[in-house]
């Protein structure tokens, strides 16, 4: 619907009902008129305004005033877009009278020109006016809605209250066209989408009483209506109407009330609720104007912590590992009536942490309440430093609107929420075998008669991404560092024997291992001294793994500087020890004892509380380390 004309390449915004100013005592009070034109199927809708202003400064401040008309934007939300601009505090809207009447939304946005005042800007009230079709017989129109977002069922309640106008002598309902009983039948509508059928909400009866009165009964259908427990709503079911000029029936005193829930899990749910009464008849097509309510809706999407350029210069381990997906993304909507954005997240949980919390300035930005930072209206990134752990995290972006018109418990705003995002983070299991060889023509020893030995490592790598998100991940590449406190170069002699020789740094951290792969598992070493070192026997040594893993779908083609976060890295570090000596296969022998480790790196027979690294030695001298949480 288009209702003033004009082409959807004018100027528009997002827009949602009950405006607030933003600015001080500076405010624009807005009414608008509507007034039967004398070209045929053509009403005048006159807005007048004041400015508080002119008030506040003693005199008339010269003003930019933008008129703006509510209507559905192109994806279903609400927009307000520009009809016109003005100096003067009046502006008339010419709209044309359609067969079923229809209702239409002005809000004014104030600028001085004036450089004293320059710095004040506002937003009026938004104004209605309700427009008979020459087909119709009432008016309905949303007198307020409200909405609530229950986290812990994943759904968004709504309350909308209706009211019905009957002000049209020609077409309304009047007394004498009143049958012995009249029914109605209220539907709602998904005006988001066509294809889906309309539902009965309630049924409307008119009874003619004895005298100029009229008895209504409301009854409401028990499979739509899933009240609050709590709110407590009077919802009034019957009473009696009296007659105005004309025989007209006035149908103001009654109210619908629909209360109902719409899950927000897939985030599916409609953007905009249309509201049409039907008179049941076989004989007559008689409707109202479909009156519709708006749902703001802001979906997030969890993408990765570190870009591809992050990941291959990693080759110190730098980067912080076991790190979840704490980066979303949502959309700032630039609405006079959005109060607040906010993100919530839960550490294995419901998401009833509030980690953010977004207020829009009077200029359309939105200021980060904790930091004081500004962003602008758009899309918005959300880096999470707290997401870090061993299980999984979950977020959920909410909305909330300025709720003047409230009669909710709470009293205060509309929220509406968005699907719930699990992200979870990877981890590591590995078993390490291998040799150490002490001599084979005798002990090994250095110039200074350490006895030393050829350690060979071989290391089975499973990399776990995580299976409890919403999208998904794999495998990217492994990287294994070794870390010996007494490393050693050696040689071999003329007789094949090796001779040993310090390294000028002792305590040496090297990367030995670095293989891109989607697959989970990978095997590196083998029993030909691929990663064979030399150092003292009782040197202590350890090897730090790190899993790196992706989001499905991302194109490594791309230049190393590529600056999109998708990819995550987790860590294990495993002490090698009771290293056997000659080849050892890594196989399923017999569990010999477990060791625990925990994040400081304290050795302990028991499991401690948190994360444990656990290694388990086997029969034949192999070891298995695993990390788990207690």
């Amino acid at each position: 619907m288009n209702p003033t004309g004009g082409n959807w390449e004018a100027e528009f915004a997002y827009y949602n009902p009950a405006h607030a100013p933003k600015v001080g005592l500076y405010t624009i009070k807005l009414t608008a008129t509507p007034v039967k034109a004398d070209e045929p199927y053509t009403y005048n809708v006159n807005l007048t305004w004041t400015s508080s202003l002119d008030e506040m400064a003693g005199s008339t401040v010269p003003q930019n005033y933008t008129v703006y008309v509510v209507e559905p934007g192109p994806d279903g939300a609400p927009t307000y877009r520009k009809i016109g601009e003005t100096t003067e505090t009046h502006f008339t809207d010419v709209v044309p009278q359609d067969e079923f009447s229809t209702s239409y939304t002005y809000i004014i946005y104030g600028q001085p020109t004036d450089e004293n005042y320059y710095m004040f800007n506002a937003w009026s009230n938004d104004a209605s006016v309700f427009i008979p079709g020459w087909h119709d017989f009432v008016e309905l129109h949303v007198g307020h809605f409200e909405s609530d977002y229950f986290m812990n069922q994943e759904r968004n309640y709504y309350r909308n209250f209706l009211n019905i106008a009957n002000a049209d002598p020609e077409n309304g309902l009047t007394l004498d066209r009143l049958t012995d009983e009249n029914s109605f039948t209220l539907y709602r509508v998904d005006l988001s989408d066509e294809n889906m059928p309309e539902t009965a909400i309630l049924d409307l009866k008119l009874t003619k009483n004895y005298g100029n009165s009229v008895h209504y009964n409301i009854t409401y259908a028990d499979n739509t209506q899933t009240p609050t427990p709590g709110y407590n709503v009077n919802v009034t079911k019957s009473g009696d109407l009296t007659v105005g000029n004309g025989g007209l029936i006035n149908l103001g005193d009654i109210t619908l009330i629909d209360q109902f829930y719409a899950s927000t899990v897939n985030d599916q749910h409609p953007t905009i609720y249309g509201y049409v009464l039907k008179l049941n008849s076989s004989t007559l097509d008689k409707k109202s104007n479909t009156a519709t309510v708006y749902v703001m809706k802001s979906s997030s999407a969890p993408k990765g912590y570190y870009t591809l350029d992050q990941v291959m210069n990693d080759v110190d381990g730098t980067l912080e590992t076991n790190v979840k997906s704490g980066d979303l993304t949502m959309n700032l909507i630039n609405l006079p009536d959005v109060y607040h954005y906010y993100i919530h997240r839960g550490n294995g949980t419901q998401p009833n942490e509030k980690v953010l919390t977004l207020q829009r300035n009077s200029d359309g930005s939105f200021e980060d309440m904790a930091t004081s930072s500004n962003y602008p209206s758009g899309t918005f990134w959300y880096n999470d430093p707290k997401a870090v752990g061993t299980d999984y995290m979950t977020y959920v972006p909410i909305i909330a609107l300025r709720g003047d018109n409230r009669v909710a418990n709470d009293g205060k705003e509309n929220t509406y929420g968005a699907p719930i995002w699990k992200t979870g983070v990877g981890n590591i299991e590995m078993m390490i075998g291998g040799t150490r060889a002490t001599g084979v023509y005798g002990e090994f020893v250095d110039f200074d008669w350490n006895k030393c030995a050829i350690f060979n490592p071989i290391f089975t790598i499973n990399g776990i991404v995580p299976t409890n998100t919403n999208i998904e991940y794999e495998p990217f590449m492994y990287r294994i560092w070794r870390n010996c406190n007494d490393l050693r170069s050696y040689f071999y002699n003329d007789e094949g024997k090796p001779l040993f020789w310090p390294y000028d740094t002792p305590n040496s951290k090297e990367l030995i291992v670095e293989e891109m792969t989607t697959q989970d598992k990978i095997t590196a070493g083998n029993e030909f001294d691929e990663l064979a070192f030399g150092a003292t026997v009782n040197a202590n040594i350890e090897f730090v793994v790190r899993f790196y893993y992706k989001v499905v779908g991302a194109n490594f083609t791309r230049d190393l500087n590529d600056d999109e976060p998708l990819y995550y890295v987790v860590e294990l570090r495993m002490p090698w020890e009771n290293i056997p000596t000659g080849v050892a296969e890594i196989n399923t022998s017999d569990e010999v004892s477990k060791t625990y480790y925990n994040a400081q790196g304290v050795k302990s027979d028991k499991p401690f509380d948190g994360v444990n690294i656990v290694i388990t030695r086997y029969s034949d001298g192999s070891t298995k380390t695993t990390k788990v949480v207690r």
